[in-house]
């Protein structure tokens, strides 16, 4: 950076050379960190629901919702038309009582099926692939309420039991793993869980205490704290999102601070989650979809 940006703070004899050290430093720092900002800009919005809860995205560029009126998951492409849907409120296989959640992993969706205590696997067409619930044969764990559930690159799943606030872990076949976050995991328990995401390899977390983070033995990592109200998460390699009721904001991993990226006006009605894809963020509301395009 040339010196001669503040010529007159550089004279020799205005500043001692412990001075002019920091003044070097604290331009970098400011440097860096407008360097680092980001902003969001609308670049769009699609789909037509009653109530949307929860959504998310495939390779294919198709996008899954879970609808709580109708208790269907519904398919649609990025110009909002439906191209599939299924489910409807019920006990049997394929239907749901309560379904709160839905993500994808290749080209496998999961929906969490709350209150028939399951998670239900379809393709993404969604015709049903298999189901992880309790069962005679998993009698070891305890597994009530999920509120969530996501897929590792391993295909390794991982569950969010809402009633005993832990992760419960099950191999690619289905079969119980290990359960981690409980009760008895002293410092890294959570506290009032409501979102479980992949961060890369990572599991997190988003509870009372903020993002907890863990890797996919379960051993705790770090806990992130996050904005007041945060109801959502989100994260690429370098940045984590979350979404409240009035912002969108953004974690540097780079500079460890928080930005405000963008401010939700009544436009938005009843923010639900986010959801990154390349270079664009999606925000589902209770009745669309925006599209948001990345920049710095």
């Amino acid at each position: 950076m040339p010196i001669d940006i503040f010529p007159e703070l550089f004279i020799k004899g205005n500043l001692t050379v412990q001075k002019r050290k920091f003044l070097y430093t604290l331009i970098i720092l400011v440097f860096a960190t407008c360097s680092n900002a980001q902003s969001l800009h609308v670049a769009g919005s699609f789909g037509d629901f009653q109530s949307a809860v929860s959504f998310c995205t495939n390779d294919l560029n198709e996008f899954y919702i879970i609808d709580s009126v109708s208790s269907n998951i519904i398919r649609i492409d990025e110009t909002g038309v439906k191209q599939k849907e299924a489910g409807g409120f019920g006990w049997d296989t394929g239907v749901f009582d309560s379904p709160v959640s839905v993500t994808s992993a290749t080209l496998q969706i999961l929906v969490t099926d709350k209150n028939n205590h399951r998670i239900q696997l379809f393709d993404r067409n969604l015709i049903l692939a298999g189901i992880i619930s309790l069962s005679a044969e998993n009698l070891n764990y305890s597994f009530r309420y999920p509120i969530g559930a996501v897929r590792s690159i391993l295909g390794e799943y991982f569950i969010l039991d809402s009633e005993n606030s832990q992760v419960v872990v099950f191999s690619p076949s289905g079969g119980y793993s290990l359960t981690f976050g409980g009760i008895n995991s002293g410092a890294a328990a959570l506290q009032l869980p409501t979102k479980i995401r992949m961060f890369g390899e990572n599991i997190a977390v988003l509870n009372a205490k903020g993002i907890s983070l863990f890797d996919h033995f379960g051993n705790a990592i770090r806990t992130i704290p996050v904005p007041d109200g945060t109801i959502d998460i989100a994260s690429d390699n370098d940045n984590i999102y979350t979404l409240s009721a009035k912002t969108i904001n953004v974690y540097s991993g780079t500079t460890g601070n928080w930005q405000e990226l963008f401010r939700l006006t009544d436009d938005f009605s009843n923010p639900r989650e986010l959801c990154l894809k390349g270079n664009s963020l999606y925000l589902l509301s209770s009745k669309s979809i925006t599209k948001f395009s990345l920049g710095n």
